[in-house]
């Protein structure tokens, strides 16, 4: 690939041919013990052509170190942007993830970006900024990037952070990052706990957090016991020689973790036993006397488990509700006192529940005066007996209305 490039130099710029050049390089090279050897001021004078002037000699000298560094920085280029070889494998970097805006992931999406640039060979500040820009999307991150387009339009002269990598990132930082990131951190480090997740994952979380805290490595032993599971911790204080660094708690932890969790695995790998029901089978002997085998059915048995009966013993909480189990009472009714109904279901015009002692007293008295009126009649029933028997033999006396006032 370099050879052609030569060519085409020496064709378009052939060296000078200077006279004097192989008589002083003789000159330089003959032995200096040799008296008979020429010098250069001889050799020029024994030379048929005239010497030229020093000075040129010298800007011919300068014009060719010019036209080399020139090839020189032709001839790098050309093998900067050379394609690879076909025989070289070529790495293939992810793209970054699309930002919107939001402070958790500004950290995330930084990282990725600096990892695909340096991946990807990518130097130019300019081209950092506008594939940076072209990742942000979504009603945060992509309102900022239009922001920024048309402030890099309506500016009379560009803005220095189009071709300034670092002063785009003060501006990005400045929009999404937060801005109490040590704060932030410490609060976060404080909530902080292993719970279900592997302490792989845990020492992953911790060590993200505990740079922008700003603490030192005892008091981040002291956070990491406060969120590390206490079963690791025992585990751990179980050590004939215990870390004394932090590196040596996530060591430490992280291989009993890991040792705990194969062990779960392979125990739940093992069979659960289930019981069986065992089945036994008796043939009867053949005799002489017998009928043949194949005519005998087998008898088959089945030890089967029955469980004893469970024996009743009294509730303490329902030993005073045997009243439940005693034969209904007769249902009467509260209106009309009379049996197999209830005041709802109640038909009867007379209302003795919400008479007083002297309106039940001619009641009765008017009743009993028809009976004895009409021996045929209708007898009274047992309850309307048993009622005036006990409204005749308690006497109840009525407050006056003073009394009743006195109540009131």
């Amino acid at each position: 690939m370099i050879e052609p490039v030569l060519d085409t130099y020496f064709t378009l710029f052939p060296p000078p041919s200077f006279h004097l050049l192989p008589s002083i390089m003789s000159s330089m090279t003959s032995d200096p013990s040799n008296p008979s050897a020429s010098t250069p001021a001889e050799a020029a004078a024994s030379s048929d052509v005239m010497p030229i002037d020093p000075w040129q000699y010298i800007q011919h000298l300068q014009q060719q170190v010019s036209s080399l560094s020139k090839t020189l920085e032709v001839l790098q280029t050309t093998i900067l942007v050379s394609p690879p070889s076909a025989n070289k494998p070529t790495l293939k970097f992810p793209t970054p993830d699309v930002f919107d805006g939001t402070m958790e992931n500004t950290d995330a999406f930084l990282t990725q970006l600096a990892q695909y640039f340096e991946g990807r060979k990518v130097f130019d500040d300019a081209t950092k900024v506008a594939y940076t820009l072209s990742l942000l999307r979504g009603k945060t991150a992509g309102k900022w990037a239009q922001a920024m387009a048309k402030e890099k339009e309506s500016a009379e002269q560009l803005p220095a952070w189009v071709d300034d990598w670092e002063i785009f990132m003060l501006r990005f930082r400045g929009q999404f990052s937060d801005p109490d990131p040590t704060n932030t951190a410490i609060h976060k480090l404080g909530l902080l706990k292993q719970g279900t997740m592997t302490c792989d994952e845990f020492n992953n979380e911790f060590r993200i957090l505990m740079v922008d805290t700003g603490y030192n490595d005892p008091a981040l032993i002291q956070q990491y016991k406060a969120g590390l599971n206490p079963n690791l911790i025992r585990q751990v204080y179980g050590l004939a020689q215990m870390p004394k660094t932090l590196e040596g708690w996530f060591h430490w932890a992280a291989r009993f973790d890991r040792q705990q969790r194969q062990y779960n695995r392979e125990t739940a790998q093992k069979k659960v036993f289930t019981p069986t029901t065992t089945t036994t089978t008796f043939k009867p002997r053949s005799s002489a006397f017998s009928a043949p085998p194949s005519s005998i059915p087998p008898t088959t048995h089945t030890n089967t488990y029955t469980p004893a009966p469970r024996q009743s013993f009294p509730i303490p909480m329902e030993v005073d509700s045997t009243w439940k189990r005693a034969p209904t009472r007769q249902v009467i009714c509260y209106r009309c006192k009379k049996p197999g109904h209830i005041q709802a279901r109640c038909t009867s015009a007379i209302n003795l529940a919400s008479m007083d002692y002297n309106a039940l007293q001619a009641y009765f008295t008017q009743k009993s005066a028809e009976h004895s009126a009409s021996p045929t009649g209708p007898t009274i029933s047992s309850s309307v007996s048993s009622d005036i028997s006990s409204s005749s033999s308690t006497t109840t006396t009525l407050p006056s209305s003073d009394s009743q006032k006195d109540f009131m």
